[in-house]
């Protein structure tokens, strides 16, 4: 006979309940458990127009899904959600029980432009109510409303596709610095920034050019203008290459007596876009021409003419480092928020003095 002495209890912890708990729900032992779970898979609700992703071009959709409950008497009603944070839409239909044999229904909507008056995203999905009014929803698919005819020729051309704040700071050397001293107005070699618009279009001939145009105010009160244009010489899943050229001409209200306050540049180069999606765009050239006037101490009217070369970077964000946030209602992308810097250094053909200067720019794109 074994005595209970010399028996030694070890005391059941909670954790050992837990897992206990979880293994039967996980296997269905648990009879409300396994009531939940065959419930949700009888009224398991399949998506099936439009596709995941799918561009609805037509006028008139219908957006179907299949549900075959074991029990039809069961389900009370139907509803359908469409939604776009992006677009501030937001939309809930109830939709009455029909009888169907087949299992599919189908929620019509005609006249897509006025339902959906802002082409971009949209995300749909449907959920069943019984009886009980307990809810069971289906998985959430996408849709896109392509933008119209109309607005796809004129966009590009009326519409900016970036606005851009660009600050310009020349380094400050020995030689620059006595040469500030000798100029007036000094504001016409010196720091400045400006705020830009931006256009470009990307489907010139076959896709194979891309033409920018940009109207910028300056700092030093004035206003002014860019022209830019890049062939796509090579594309494939690792860099683009663009070569390219850009010229840029801008006027101050500070003018220099008889002349006007004009400056002018010009640059030829190329860029390398960094695939998948350009997230690094690395850019170079060379710089003919650069050309603004200045006066010296004793009033000389001067031009500095210069040549020389740049060098850039432009990045941006990726979602995978930053999520994308919600403020305010406004989802805010951090791939909409370009950076850029670029180092350029040009030699005065007159002075032979160097000018090197360094500029930060960040934008928002709206496309």
């Amino acid at each position: 006979m074994i005595s209970s002495a010399g028996l030694k209890y070890k005391p059941f912890s909670c954790r050992g309940v837990f897992n206990l708990l979880l293994a039967a729900m996980m296997t269905g032992f648990l009879p409300g458990m396994q009531f939940e779970r065959a419930c949700a898979e009888q009224h398991a609700i399949r998506l099936i127009s439009p596709g995941s992703y799918e561009h609805l071009y037509a006028d008139s959709i219908a957006f179907q899904w299949m549900h075959r409950p074991e029990n039809p008497d069961s389900v009370h009603h139907y509803e359908i959600q469409i939604w776009s944070t992006s677009q501030f839409f937001r939309q809930r239909k109830r939709i009455p029980k029909t009888v169907s044999e087949t299992g599919y229904f189908q929620y019509p909507v005609s006249r897509i432009r006025q339902t959906f008056r802002r082409h971009g995203q949209y995300s749909w999905r449907v959920s069943v109510i019984d009886l009980q009014g307990r809810q069971y929803t289906s998985d959430t698919r996408s849709f896109y409303i392509p933008a119209p005819e109309l607005s796809k020729e004129l966009s590009p051309w009326f519409f900016p596709y970036e606005v851009q704040w660009q600050a310009v700071q020349p380094v400050k050397s020995t030689e620059f610095l006595d040469f500030l001293k000798h100029t007036n107005p000094a504001s016409h070699l010196d720091a400045f920034s400006n705020i830009r618009l931006l256009f470009r279009q990307d489907q010139l001939l076959n896709r194979r050019f891309r033409l920018t145009e940009a109207v910028f105010i300056h700092s030093r009160v004035g206003l002014g203008g860019e022209f830019g244009l890049a062939w796509r010489m090579l594309r494939n899943r690792f860099v683009s290459l663009y070569p390219g050229g850009w010229f840029q001409i801008s006027k101050f209200s500070t003018g220099i007596g008889p002349y006007t306050s004009l400056q002018y540049d010009g640059c030829l180069g190329g860029s390398i876009e960094i695939m998948p999606r350009a997230l690094v765009v690395l850019s170079g050239g060379w710089i003919p021409i650069y050309h603004v006037r200045y006066q010296t101490v004793q009033d000389e009217a001067r031009r500095f003419s210069a040549d020389g070369w740049e060098v850039g970077i432009r990045f941006v964000i990726p979602k995978s480092i930053i999520k994308p946030i919600s403020l305010l209602g406004l989802r805010i992308d951090p791939q909409r928020f370009p950076f850029e810097f670029q180092h350029r250094q040009v030699r005065d053909s007159f002075s032979e003095v160097s000018l090197q200067t360094q500029s930060f720019g960040i934008g928002y794109v709206f496309r």
